[in-house]
């Protein structure tokens, strides 16, 4: 006589295979999602885009063209003597053991102190 299998252990048996079932296709679609999704940032795959090789020869000719402006050049324009003048002004306004401050003069519209 063969003996009898208990009824709890088929049931067993079938929570067992669909939980073995389950695991094994969570695992499956985590690393398919894995493969599919890209780990680069926008930003950094932009950077990675691939450049033109051909060099653009105008821009380059008119860099060995351009202007070269000499430093007294530089200080005859009316904004550069104002920054000058704002910076010169800036770095010498201190204390006096008083506590008065002494102002330097002011520049002119036409730039002569």
């Amino acid at each position: 006589m063969a003996a009898k299998k208990p009824k709890g252990s088929r049931d067993i048996f079938i929570i067992a295979g669909l939980t073995t079932l389950t695991i094994f296709t969570w695992i499956g679609l985590d690393v398919y999602r894995s493969f599919r999704k890209s780990t680069i940032p926008k930003v950094i795959a932009e950077q990675l885009r691939i450049l033109n090789p051909a060099l653009d020869t105008e821009t380059i000719n008119g860099l060995e063209k351009r202007l070269v402006v000499s430093e007294k050049e530089l200080e005859s324009l009316p904004s550069r003597r104002l920054t000058l003048v704002e910076e010169e002004t800036t770095s010498t306004k201190t204390a006096s053991p008083s506590a008065n401050l002494s102002l330097p003069e002011t520049a002119s519209p036409s730039g002569a102190l």
